[in-house]
């Protein structure tokens, strides 16, 4: 039982785990750089990016410290921001993962529902490849 314990307890961190105490991405700036921080960005950078793209790009390349994930925001602000386009995918170090954001941009069927819900931005119409 005990071993069962710990064994949850390693690979998930949610027994006895506390949530963080983030309001806003401001919050974030006051942090000292590393695992921390990036956590903090990470969860307010989708919302970010839909306020003010060239801020949210700002965090991305100059205050989140670790490329695994700064890769990882960006096939997410790929995903739910912007899935029309490359722009991000491009940016993204890790092969495997520009690969996948690359299909994703590919394939508009996987993201309609993104588009319909993004009401500042008019549902771009695809152009021939």
């Amino acid at each position: 039982m005990f071993t069962i314990f710990v064994f949850l307890k390693m690979t998930c961190g949610c027994i006895g785990a506390t949530q963080p105490e983030w309001s806003s991405i401001d919050d974030c700036d006051s942090m000292s750089i590393g695992q921390i921080r990036d956590d903090c960005y990470g969860h307010f950078l989708i919302d970010v990016f839909k306020q003010d793209a060239n801020r949210g790009l700002r965090i991305l390349q100059q205050d989140i410290s670790d490329k695994n994930v700064r890769d990882f925001l960006y096939l997410e602000v790929t995903r739910k921001v912007d899935p029309t386009t490359t722009r991000y995918c491009q940016l993204i170090e890790s092969p495997t993962l520009a690969k996948r954001c690359t299909t994703l941009v590919s394939r508009p069927h996987l993201h309609r529902e993104t588009l319909r819900d993004n009401k500042k931005q008019p549902t771009p119409k695809r152009q021939p490849q």
